[in-house]
């Protein structure tokens, strides 16, 4: 599996490299499963997640991030017991244990189309695997679910101090494959 995925990226076919990836097809169905068990996370008194969204202050965003992450990883692990969760700094968001370049990162926003990361993204060694997730920030449906092989230079870093950074239009629209 590896190799032929090596393969096709060593010769820039990054499309199917995507495909190749044994979670490809099932990505759809995994993000939207994982989306909604963080919806239907329990609070304070039986509140569901997904309810207190309103009246919750600061950056949601992370924390829905944080839990679709742990969620996914469950909802992978009910198929496919090889992937692990991130041990290390210099690991991807989820592991899989026989063959590393199966590793993929993971970036769930509530924009439209953008997909942001951080500077260490854009400053990374290699490229890797992106699973990208939009999702409606009200009722945290989930509307895009893209994955693809990013290079380095696939970011676009922040000018100045910043710590933002952004797919560039040729990784964004086309590296990353509908799933």
């Amino acid at each position: 599996m590896g190799t032929r995925i090596s393969n096709s990226i060593k010769k820039g076919f990054y499309s199917r490299a995507a495909y190749e990836h044994p979670l490809f097809f099932s990505f759809s169905k995994y993000t939207s499963s994982a989306m909604d068990r963080v919806g239907r996370m329990k609070l304070y008194n039986d509140t569901p997640f997904v309810t207190a969204l309103p009246h919750i202050n600061g950056n949601t965003g992370s924390v829905i991030g944080t839990m679709f992450e742990y969620n996914l990883l469950q909802v992978i692990n009910e198929d496919f017991s090889e992937f692990r969760a991130q041990r290390k700094r210099s690991e991807c968001d989820i592991v899989c244990q026989y063959d590393r370049i199966l590793d993929f990162e993971i970036k769930t926003t509530s924009a439209t189309n953008a997909i942001y990361g951080n500077k260490v993204m854009s400053q990374s060694k290699d490229g890797g695997f992106l699973l990208a997730v939009n999702y409606d920030k009200h009722s945290l449906e989930v509307k895009k679910v893209r994955f693809g092989w990013i290079e380095r230079d696939g970011w676009i870093r922040q000018n100045g101090n910043g710590q933002q950074s952004r797919l560039n239009k040729d990784s964004l629209n086309v590296r990353l494959q509908y799933c």
